[in-house]
């Protein structure tokens, strides 16, 4: 609901958090030379990518949102749903998290 727009600010937030990490290891490699070549960003790059499936998955909830604002024939049963299938994933995501502790 209220907090979507909070959520996908701070997921886009994480992205440009890891553009400035590599604009500035960049800035370092090309200071220090060959020897600072390291192979650092992959798993930052995995994360990443699932942030901006993330960041997808939250923007079509965002617009499902905003469509209960409007009297459209059919559009109800639509919406509910995606909350159901919305509200499985949720509970998906939460399983997987717990197993990884």
């Amino acid at each position: 609901g209220a907090r979507l727009p909070q959520l996908l600010e701070n997921l886009r937030i994480c992205l440009r958090l890891k553009d400035a990490y590599l604009q500035q290891y960049g800035m370092c490699k090309n200071l220090l030379g060959p020897q600072f070549d390291l192979q650092i960003f992959g798993k930052f790059e995995l994360f990443c990518k699932r942030l901006q499936k993330l960041i997808d998955v939250f923007g079509k909830a965002q617009q499902f949102n905003d469509l209960t604002n409007y009297s459209i024939n059919g559009l109800e049963s639509l919406v509910t749903r995606f909350w159901g299938i919305f509200d499985e994933l949720k509970h998906k995501v939460t399983l997987a998290i717990m197993s990884c502790r």
